[in-house]
């Protein structure tokens, strides 16, 4: 997300969402799922992620971003969720 460095407003607004999708989605408050691997990850570690990457036409819009693991966020780069999916799916055992 190196456009969010750009500007410290839209960086702001960026850690308001991914707070506010932290409060939804951690029932204990100190960790989440992993939107792809629903591997548990710490707050702290999870990385506010597009599902439709908004080089692709994606969003900023809630229903467009989850959280993910660091691995998972590299590896999907400009993949569409459902794209990243089917790969994840094809990788498994």
């Amino acid at each position: 997300m190196k456009y969010l460095e750009s500007s410290p407003a839209i960086r702001s607004a960026a850690r308001a969402l991914k707070e506010r999708l932290i409060l939804e989605e951690s029932p204990d408050g100190e960790s989440i799922a992993c939107f792809y691997c629903q591997a548990i990850i710490p707050l702290g570690m999870s990385h506010l992620e597009h599902k439709r990457p908004v080089s692709r036409g994606g969003t900023n819009r809630r229903a467009n971003l989850v959280l993910s693991c660091a691995p998972c966020n590299l590896r999907k780069a400009r993949k569409t969720h459902e794209e990243f999916l089917r790969e994840l799916d094809e990788q498994a055992p």
